[in-house]
């Protein structure tokens, strides 16, 4: 009983390699964010933005301006006051968003926050970012663009102090580098105040790892309840 264990054994001991294997072959980043700098830590570095930028502690009263802070009620009085999602100490995107039609905007609006990452081509990614109202009026509507194309709906940044998950996702297709970037559509002059924390962006395990990873582990399950009934017998 013990020697035909271990032939079968020996004879699944590829299954492990091959695993490795196909793990080495997906991109360097398969299981990490690709966005730089998305908690905001660094400060106002590895993105742009077509707002103005305004120095922490600056008043921001202006539409399409924006700030990296720990906390929004130091750009305005009127803001809400609330720590970072990240730690509650750090720094957060904190935006006055864009209004066309009020005239005082002091950029050209209406992406708040862009940067150009490196994909894997015929990849999915799922795309997520904490977003949390600043002020009970008119709640930011914000928008990812991927190469300039609208992904998705926009989401409401409406719950006031309190951070909440937005997600989405979409594929890279035959691109090895992709534009993303956050908007403001909604474009109201009074309100319209939100922060923005954590974004990250990473790939979507593709369905063959997944099998491929459940076919090992349902093998090495066998392989012990196998030899567990070897040696009781």
């Amino acid at each position: 009983m013990q020697a035909k264990l271990h032939k079968r054994i020996l004879k699944l001991a590829w299954l492990p390699g091959l695993l490795l294997a196909v793990c080495a072959a997906q991109p360097a980043h398969a299981n990490g964010n690709i966005i730089a700098n998305g908690d905001f830590e660094l400060g106002n570095t590895d993105f742009s933005s077509n707002y103005q930028y305004l120095t922490p502690g600056s008043y921001l009263g202006a539409p399409a301006t924006y700030s990296v802070d720990t906390n929004p009620n130091h750009e305005h009085g009127a803001w809400a006051s609330y720590g970072d999602h990240t730690s509650g100490t750090g720094n957060m995107l904190v935006v006055n968003g864009w209004s066309p039609s009020s005239g005082q905007d002091a950029g050209p609006g209406p992406d708040f926050w862009t940067q150009t990452v490196n994909v894997q081509a015929g990849q999915t990614y799922s795309f997520s970012f904490w977003g949390a109202s600043s002020y009970p009026v008119n709640p930011g509507q914000v928008q990812l663009l991927v190469n300039g194309n609208a992904v998705g709906s926009a989401f409401s940044i409406d719950q006031v102090g309190s951070w909440t998950n937005y997600a989405t996702s979409f594929s890279s297709g035959v691109n090895t580098a992709l534009t993303l970037s956050l908007v403001e559509t909604g474009g109201q002059y009074s309100g319209n105040d939100f922060a923005i924390d954590d974004i990250s962006a990473a790939p979507v395990p593709e369905a063959s790892s997944i099998v491929l990873m459940s076919l090992f582990v349902a093998m090495g399950a066998m392989l012990v309840i196998r030899r567990k009934r070897g040696l009781s017998a």
